[in-house]
C-alpha cells in the first residue's frame, strides 16, 4: 500500500477493533497528514486563492497587478489588451534635476563633450532640438516615466503655452519658442519643425503621438494654385452709377449667390451674371442666379452670414470688350503681388479702405475681426492658406483668438507682473518718487533714464495709483495702474553709444523677461492700456535685449497715439534672431525688456513749450505679451505672481507694508511676518531659507521691526512695555562679545545665514526683517 496524494483513507467499520484503529492511525492518517506542507493559502499581487468549505483552494488571476511584472519571453493576447501607454523609466530625469514636469516633451542625445547620454526638454527651433523621444507622464525624486505612445493623464497647464489644459480633438505641436512646451499653433517659420506631440482627449488627458516632424526648410516647390476667372458687365455698375465699385488687385473678396429675381446689390458689392445653374437651399430645382462679389471686412453688410466667407484674393483685373475679368486666387501660391515685404503673417484689414489692398502686415494682426490668417509671406512669394470666416468685431474676439466653450482661451503672458500687482519695493508705491536716473520700482519693472542733460533740466515722478473697484474700462480687473511724469529739456537726438549699439535719447519704462533670446524668430504680441494728461502725445512701444550688463539692441515695435481716455493698444512684431555684435552673452543674467519709451512725449512737450513745472504725465495699465498668439490681460493669482517675482527680489514685509516701517502687533510683539533667532548656548546664527531659489546670490539688508532702522535687529526678551530695545541698545559689558551690535548675513541663492554677534545673551528672542535683491542689472 502506497500513501500518496491520491490515496483515499477508508472508513472504519462497526466491527473494527482497537488494533484496526491503531494501524489506520499510524500507517494511513498520520502518514497522510505528514505529507501536508501548507496550512493556509493567500493570493497576492494579482493572484486570488479562495478556499472552499471542502478545503479546495481555487487559484486564479484577480485582474489587477499592483507591482511590476516582467515577461522573459513573448507575451500573447488572444483578444484586445487595454494598455494605458508605452513608457520607459529614466532615472536621469527626476524632480531634483529641474527643467522637467508632467507633459514635458523629452529629447535624448549623446554629449560628446562629456561622453555621456543626456536628457533635456525638446524644442521645435531646429532639427536636433526637435527629436522627441517621448513625453514625461510621471516624475518623482528618483526617476521619471517617459511615455513613447499612448494615453497620459495630468495637469498640462505647465507645458501648454496657453497656461491651461488641453482641448479635446486639438493637436498640440512642439513649441519652437519655449523649451519643453507644447502649443496648439503649428510652427510655420523657416528653420523650425512642425512636430505633432499630443492629441487632446480632455482637459487633463492626451494621447501621445509618434509622428514624423516636418522641417520647414523653405526650399519647396510652389504649392498648388486654385484660380478662378470671373467676368462682369459694365451694365450692372458703370462708372456713372452712384454706387459704382471696382476691385483692384489686392482686394480680398467674398462671394454670395442670389436668385435671379432678387438681384439687389449692396454698397461695395459687384454683381456678376451667372451663366451656370446652382441648386439653392430649400429648392428642388436648379435656378439661374446672380453672383455678388463684395469686399470682405468688418463693415460688410453680410458680416454674420455664410455668404461672407472669404472667397479669395484678386490678383489681376483686365477689361476686354466692355467686360471685366477678375483673376482670383482662392487657395495656394502666388508671386504676383507687390508691396508686401515683411516676412510673416498678413491679415484681413479691419477698416474700409476706399482704394488699395485689404491685407496688412503682422503688426496689426491681433486687432482684426477675421477669425484667421489670410496670407503667409515668404518674400517675394505668398500663399493664401486660410479661407477664414469673418467674425463680428462686436463679439470682442480677434483674429488670432482661439475658442473653447464659447470663451477665449488664455495664453501665456510673459509679463507676469504686467498689472503692477506685486510691489515689494518702496519706490513709488504709496508716494511719488521724484528721483531721476535709472530706477527699479514695481517688481520686474524699471526705468532707463537715457535723457542727456544735468539734473535740473529734468522733472520726473513715478507713482502707483488705485483703480476704482467698479471700473470697467480696463480688462483683467486690475487693482493698480501707473502714473509717470517725464520731462527733460535736453531730449534732442543722439546721445552716444551703449555697448556698441547706437541709441537715441530715451526714457524707457519696461518689464523684464529673463533671456535675451526669448523671443527670437517669433511674433511678439503686446497689449496694454494707456492715456495721457493731455491729448496729442505719443509713446513708443519697444523690445530691448541685454547681455546682462550691456544693451544689445533696441527694437521699436510701434507708436501709441494717446488720448485723455483709457484706450487699449495692441502690436505684433516679428523678432529677428539676436546677432552677435561682439558682446559676450551672459546666459545666467541676460534678459529682455518690453515696455514703452516716453521719448516722443518728451520731444513733443519741448516743441509745445511745456515747462518742467507743468504736470504732463502718462498713465499705464494691464500690460501683457505673448508669442504667436493674442495676449490677454490674465495674470496669475497674487501668491503665484509674488512667488515668481521672489526669484529676483524678496522681502518679508507684507503687501500693505513699506520697507522700514514699524511692524509691531503691540508695544513688544512683532507681527508674524518677521523672522527671529532664539539665542542658545553656542548658537547665535540661524539659517533663513528663501521661499524659492533666487536667480543669483542676492545682496541682503536687515531691518528692525521695532525701529525700522537698517542693519538692526529687535531684542524682544530685553524689552518691556515701557522700553523697547534693538540689539545695539542691549550691547555693552553685560552683552555677549562686547559693545558692537553687528548683524552678519552670509547669503547664497538658497538662503542666508544670519548671525547676531552681540547685544544678546542666551535665550534672547531677536526679531528682524530681511530684504534680498538678486534682480537683473540696470
Amino acid at each position: 500500500m502506497t500513501i500518496d496524494k491520491d490515496y483515499i483513507i477508508s472508513d472504519l467499520g462497526s466491527n473494527s477493533t482497537f488494533y484496526d484503529w491503531f494501524i489506520k492511525e499510524n500507517t494511513e492518517i498520520i502518514e497522510k497528514l505528514n505529507m501536508l506542507k501548507v496550512f493556509n493559502i493567500e493570493g497576492v499581487n494579482g493572484i486570488t486563492a479562495p478556499v472552499a468549505t471542502n478545503g479546495v483552494a481555487s487559484i486564479g488571476l484577480s485582474g489587477k497587478v499592483d507591482d511590476g511584472i516582467s515577461f522573459n519571453g513573448p507575451a500573447y493576447f488572444n483578444n484586445f489588451a487595454a494598455i494605458p501607454n508605452i513608457a520607459v523609466k529614466v532615472p536621469q530625469i527626476n524632480s531634483t534635476v529641474g527643467g522637467f514636469t508632467f507633459g514635458t516633451p523629452v529629447r535624448v542625445y549623446f554629449d560628446t563633450d562629456t561622453n555621456t547620454i543626456k536628457y533635456e526638454g525638446a524644442r521645435a527651433n531646429d532639427q536636433d532640438q526637435a527629436e522627441v523621444m517621448g513625453v514625461v507622464s510621471s516624475i518623482t525624486s528618483t526617476h521619471a516615466y517617459v511615455t513613447l505612445l499612448g494615453k497620459i493623464d495630468g495637469d498640462f497647464s505647465q507645458v501648454n503655452t496657453r497656461g491651461i489644459g488641453l482641448t479635446a480633438g486639438w493637436i498640440y505641436f512642439l513649441d519652437p519658442g519655449v523649451t519643453g512646451n507644447i502649443t496648439d499653433i503649428e510652427p510655420v517659420t523657416t528653420g523650425q519643425v512642425s512636430k505633432p506631440i499630443i492629441m487632446g482627449i480632455s482637459g487633463d488627458s492626451g494621447l501621445v503621438l509618434q509622428m514624423r516632424g516636418n522641417y520647414l526648410s523653405g526650399v519647396t516647390t510652389a504649392p498648388q494654385q486654385l484660380i478662378v476667372v470671373l467676368e462682369t458687365f459694365f451694365s450692372i455698375y458703370d462708372t456713372s452709377h452712384p454706387d459704382y465699385v471696382d476691385f483692384e488687385p489686392g482686394r480680398v473678396v467674398s462671394l454670395r449667390t442670389v436668385p435671379l429675381n432678387e438681384n439687389t446689390a449692396f454698397t461695395n458689392e459687384l454683381a456678376i451674371y451667372s451663366d451656370f445653374n446652382v441648386r439653392l437651399a430649400n429648392s428642388n430645382t436648379n435656378e439661374r442666379t446672380w453672383l455678388y462679389l463684395s469686399i470682405t471686412n468688418k463693415d460688410s453688410a453680410y458680416l454674420n452670414t455664410a455668404e461672407n466667407d472669404i472667397f479669395g484674393l484678386i490678383l489681376s483685373r483686365q477689361v476686354i470688350s466692355n467686360k471685366i475679368y477678375y483673376t482670383i486666387l482662392t487657395y495656394g501660391y502666388t508671386d504676383s503681388l507687390n508691396g508686401l515685404s515683411d516676412n510673416g503673417l498678413y491679415y484681413l484689414n479691419p477698416d474700409w479702405i476706399e482704394n488699395g489692398v485689404d491685407i496688412v502686415g503682422p503688426q496689426y494682426g491681433i486687432e482684426f475681426c477675421s477669425s484667421g490668417v489670410l496670407l503667409f509671406n515668404k518674400s517675394p512669394s505668398f500663399s493664401l492658406f486660410s479661407n477664414s470666416r469673418v467674425a463680428p468685431c462686436t463679439s470682442g474676439f480677434r483674429s488670432t483668438d482661439s475658442f473653447e466653450s464659447s470663451n477665449i482661451k488664455s495664453t501665456y503672458n510673459y509679463l507676469v507682473n504686467g498689472n503692477f500687482n506685486v510691489w515689494q519695493r518702496n519706490t513709488g508705491k504709496n508716494t511719488a518718487d521724484t528721483s531721476i536716473g535709472n530706477l527699479q520700482f514695481a517688481d520686474m519693472w524699471r526705468r532707463h533714464d537715457g535723457i542727456t542733460g544735468i539734473s535740473n533740466s529734468k522733472d520726473y515722478y513715478i507713482i502707483r495709483r488705485n483703480f476704482n473697484e467698479y471700473q470697467t474700462e480696463i480688462e483683467g480687473n486690475p487693482e493698480y495702474y501707473l502714473d509717470i511724469k517725464a520731462l527733460g529739456l535736453s531730449a534732442i537726438g543722439l546721445s552716444g553709444t551703449s555697448g556698441g549699439y547706437t541709441a537715441y535719447d530715451h526714457l524707457m519704462i519696461g518689464h523684464v523677461v529673463p533671456g535675451a533670446k526669448k523671443f527670437d524668430s517669433n511674433y511678439l504680441n503686446v497689449n496694454f492700456y494707456a492715456k495721457s494728461s493731455s491729448s496729442g502725445y505719443d509713446v513708443d512701444v519697444y523690445l530691448s535685449r541685454y547681455s546682462g550688463t550691456d544693451l544689445l539692441d533696441y527694437t521699436k515695435i510701434g507708436t501709441a497715439n494717446l488720448t485723455t481716455s483709457w484706450n487699449k493698444y495692441s502690436y505684433s512684431y516679428y523678432i529677428n534672431p539676436l546677432t552677435n555684435n561682439g558682446i559676450p552673452l551672459d546666459i545666467d543674467s541676460d534678459y529682455s525688456e518690453i515696455g514703452v519709451d516716453l521719448i516722443p512725449l518728451i520731444e513733443r512737450a519741448n516743441l509745445n513749450g511745456v515747462t518742467l513745472g507743468q504736470d504732463v504725465y502718462v498713465s499705464l495699465a494691464s500690460f501683457s505679451a505673448s508669442i504667436n498668439s493674442t495676449p490677454t490681460s490674465v495674470y496669475p493669482e497674487y501668491v503665484d505672481q509674488l512667488r515668481y517675482c521672489q526669484q529676483f527680489y524678496y522681502s518679508t514685509y507684507d503687501k500693505d507694508q513699506t520697507i522700514g516701517s514699524l511692524t509691531m502687533t503691540d508695544v513688544i510683539t512683532p507681527t508674524q511676518n518677521t523672522e527671529s533667532i532664539f539665542i542658545l548656548p553656542n548658537k547665535i546664527c540661524n539659517f533663513y531659507k528663501w521661499p524659492v531659489q533666487m536667480r543669483a546670490t542676492p545682496s541682503v539688508s536687515i531691518y528692525s521691526p521695532m525701529s525700522g532702522i537698517l542693519n538692526r535687529a529687535y531684542n524682544k526678551t530685553a524689552s518691556t512695555t515701557s522700553v523697547q530695545l534693538d540689539t545695539i541698545n542691549t550691547s555693552g559689558v553685560g552683552g555677549r562679545n562686547g559693545q558692537n551690535a553687528t548683524i552678519t548675513p552670509t547669503s547664497s541663492t538658497h538662503g542666508s545665514n544670519i548671525c547676531i554677534n552681540n547685544g544678546i545673551i542666551n535665550y534672547d528672542e531677536v526679531y528682524f526683517h530681511i530684504i534680498a535683491d538678486a534682480d537683473f542689472n540696470i
